[in-house]
Order: structure tokens, then sequence, then C-alpha cells
């Protein structure tokens, strides 16, 4: 009879959250939207589901363009989406339109001060980065300690560097507060900490999807899996911050010190740009609670809660999701990534070269800071 109550209660409390959201404005026109992916997440099934129900409730069409970059039909939708990183690159200071108050209402129940409002970019997803296992985690402190776990008939652990974007905010997560600079000790020691790790990935998942992550872990091929933490929240999962090495690099005091920090650094993903006020009706929709929860639980794609405010039933998440959900949005890293994209790319090449024992070239004859920490 309790058990019975506590689910009315939080169905009841459900539906009276979604009954206090106002209205979104009515659109008058279709609306066009653009994505730019490198295929990693599969967001074009979720924009093609989503913009679906939007325009046959507003009884409109819509156009959804996909491409590995922005192109010309791209510059004339009304909203563009990909990862935060991405998008940036392509902001222009052509167009300049006000925020509406019911998108700034979204960012400040969430407690998210987005330094790119005014250019029109609205991140949608917050991501720390985490270790799941089917079984109970044990043992592990520092990154170094994964490498103890080693079975005959398993991987140690499933992580794809595939997605650009991912491995730089994953190679940022493990610097913390520090800048990426080629010329520093603590970025060398995380290169090699990754080269030491490849014997124990699963080659199926280390240039493989998001998907491919996920049906992994599901076979149980691995020991441990990495993922977004939104992967926890989604499935409810036991996991832990995926941990740093046993030495990180201290600023001030210039030298390596054993880390005694529980790493909890995010990272703005899947976004939207939007280029005409028509796209600001669509995101309108895309902040409502029940559309959140369509994007972060009914689709696999990574995308987390921005915050405990995000989510429709707080009340049965884990203490352990809702302690970290107190965390990663204090803890926001942004990149300056202007005019970097050759550099990027030739990086994120780089890094996997190295990893693999194939090329050692990203250690010699680099520029410094590439990716400089925006405070």
């Amino acid at each position: 009879m309790l058990i019975r109550n506590i689910i009315f209660i939080t169905f009841v409390s459900a539906n009276l959250l979604l009954a206090e959201e106002e209205e979104c404005p009515a659109i008058k026109d279709n609306i066009s939207a653009h994505l730019i992916s490198d295929g990693f997440y599969n967001y074009k099934e979720f924009l093609h589901y989503s913009l679906g129900k939007f325009s046959t409730n507003n009884q409109k069409n819509y156009n959804l363009n996909v491409s590995n970059e922005l192109d010309l039909i791209g510059i004339g939708s009304d909203i563009i989406f990909g990862e935060y990183n991405e998008l940036k690159k392509i902001i222009t200071n052509e167009k300049k339109l006000i925020t509406p108050e019911y998108i700034k209402e979204f960012y400040i129940r969430n407690k998210i001060k987005n330094s790119e409002e005014s250019n029109n970019l609205y991140p949608l997803d917050l991501d720390t980065y985490i270790l799941v296992s089917k079984d109970k985690i044990k043992n592990i402190t520092y990154e170094e300690d994964i490498y103890n776990f080693v079975k005959p008939n398993k991987y140690t652990i499933s992580q794809s560097f595939y997605s650009k974007n991912e491995t730089i905010n994953f190679f940022n997560y493990l610097l913390m507060n520090n800048e990426i600079d080629f010329k520093s000790p603590f970025f060398e020691s995380i290169l090699f900490n990754q080269k030491k790790k490849y014997s124990l990935i699963n080659k199926n998942t280390f240039l493989g999807s998001y998907e491919e992550t996920i049906t992994s872990f599901h076979n149980e091929e691995n020991l441990y899996a990495f993922f977004p933490d939104g992967y926890a929240y989604r499935e409810s999962l036991e996991f832990i911050n995926y941990p740093n090495s046993k030495l990180i690099w201290d600023k001030d005091l210039g030298k390596f010190a054993v880390n005694e920090i529980q790493n909890a650094t995010s990272f703005f993903g899947f976004s939207a740009l939007v280029n005409k006020k028509n796209g600001y009706i669509f995101l309108c929709y895309l902040t409502k609670k029940e559309t959140r929860d369509d994007l972060i639980k009914s689709f696999d794609l990574g995308v987390s809660p921005l915050s405990i405010n995000d989510i429709i039933n707080p009340e049965i998440i884990s203490i352990q999701y809702r302690k970290l959900l107190e965390l990663k949005n204090q803890n926001i890293k942004k990149l300056y990534t202007n005019n970097l994209l050759n550099n990027q790319d030739n990086f994120h090449k780089n890094i996997i070269k190295f990893i693999i024992g194939q090329d050692d070239s990203i250690l010699t004859g680099q520029e410094i800071n590439y990716f400089k920490q925006k405070n």
C-alpha cells in the first residue's frame, strides 16, 4: 500500500510540474532545421521525432537537413543543431537575436550561465564522464587502477575515440583546471596513460559509434565502460566519476602532486544555434520537461541533464547521481576553439596515431595552447 502511494504521489507531482509550464508561442510558418554531426551520436532520429511531433501539433511542415559541416541549406535554417564547440565555430556577428524570456527562464532554473547567449547559442546537454560496470566497482581510485583488472575472456574497458569533439573534451576532463599545452609534462603523462590503456580497450569500440559502445556494454564484453553521466541516469546504474591519474599537475607548486580531488569537470554537448526567430519557438518546445525527458531518457544519445531541475521525477534518482548534478554545473569547462578547425582535426588524428603506437609526432613540432580554457 505504501509503495502504491509513493508511485501515485510521484505520478501526480510529475503531472503538476508539466501542468505548471507555460505554453510556447504559436508558430506561424513551417520550421527548418539543420544538424551538423560526425555520426557518433544519432541525433537525427531524435530531431525527426521531435520536429514531427512539434509540426503536427502546430499543423505545419518541417525540413531537416543533415551534414558533417555547415552548408548552404544550413545557413538558411531556422535553427542549427550540433555539438557546442562545433557550433561556436560558425557563429557570425551578422544576426543578433534577442533571447526570449521563456528561454532565459529555462537556463536560470537550471543554474546555467550561458556565455554564448548573446550569440544565440544554447546548450541542451551537460556531460561529465563516468565509469560503469555490470558488477560493483571496487578498488578503483585512480585511472591506473583500471589497468590492474584483467580477465582472459573479456576486455578491461570499452571507450571510443572516434569523435573529435568527445576526444578533445575527454583530454580536457583529465587535465581538470589545466589547459592543453604540448610543453606540459601533465599533458604528456596523460598521453602515455592513454597509450598504456589501449592494450586493455575493446578494439571494437575504440573507433566505434556511441551505439556500438552501448551494445558492447550490454553484451558484457568488458569489465568496465566509459560513458557520459546521462547514461547512468537513463539506465539507473551505479557508477564512479571517471578517475584521474594518481599524479596530477599542481600549477601553484609547479610539480606533480598526489590527486585528492574527485573530478566533476563538465562540458556542454548537444546544443542549438538559433538562426531566425522561428527557431526560438521550436527551442522552447525542446526545453519543456516532457520533451527533455524524451531526449534524455527515451533516446540513447548520451545527453545528460543540466541540473536536478531538468528532471521530471527528481525524487526517484539515486543520492549518488543527485550529488553529481549538484556539482557538475558548477564545474563547466569552456574552451576557446576559434579558427582552429584544421588544427583540431590534426590534433585528434595525432592522438589516435600516438595511442595505437603508429606515430609520436604529437610530442614534437606542435603549437602550444591549442585549446585555451575560457574563464
